[in-house]
């Protein structure tokens, strides 16, 4: 190869290099990793959580089952098949069609969000750790005491997280006292290939 063609070529070679470098430079500033495919990521395909949310007023009580199905992982994304079923006051369920989200592993901050307070939870008063049991298992957690102000007044939500959760969500009660709604969310179910099922 002539000197010059080979010049050619390791300057062309150095410069998409140098490009590659850049684009991830750019990347990492303008993107943030999106804490749906982090929350999964840690887990194999074929994993499963159930979360039952119930709701309260006026004496009545709403009960819906979500649960979440990890399809698909690659570096790129995470499809999670999401199902909810309604369930009667007489305990007749019904199933909606299982709807499939995509989660990209990384997402572009929409404009006005500060990067460094990205993630935070606002209205915090109050955060610990525990160990919960729920219907589902026994967790190790944290947990936040949060206030937030709505139309119907002040909401007081307390949430209990967990690493060992796909999702993170183990337990969560939401009280908006004006308005006499209790809404609580307990993980019941949780699946993952190669070990036992904890339901």
């Amino acid at each position: 190869m002539p000197p010059r063609v080979r010049l050619a070529v390791i300057s062309i070679s150095f410069l998409f290099v140098l490009s590659t470098f850049v684009q991830a430079g750019q990347r990492s500033a303008s993107q943030r990793e999106n804490p749906v495919y982090t929350a999964w990521e840690s887990f194999p395909v074929g994993t499963k959580v159930v979360v039952r949310s119930v709701t309260e007023r006026d004496g009545k009580k709403q009960i819906e089952k979500t649960s979440k199905e990890l399809l698909e992982k690659t570096d790129e994304a995470v499809v999670i098949g999401r199902t909810v079923v309604m369930v009667s006051e007489d305990g007749s369920e019904s199933k909606l069609p299982q709807m499939k989200l995509r989660n990209p592993h990384y997402f572009r901050l929409p404009p006005g969000i500060d990067p460094k307070r990205f993630g935070q939870a606002k209205g915090v008063k109050e955060q610990g750790e525990q160990r919960l049991q729920v219907e589902a298992g026994t967790f190790e957690t944290t947990w936040k005491k949060i206030e937030s102000k709505v139309e119907a007044g002040i909401t007081y939500t307390q949430t209990w997280s967990s690493n060992e959760v796909p999702g993170g969500l183990v337990k969560a009660i939401n009280r908006t006292p004006a308005t006499e709604v209790v809404n609580t969310m307990e993980l019941i179910t949780l699946e993952i290939p190669g070990q036992s099922s904890t339901q």
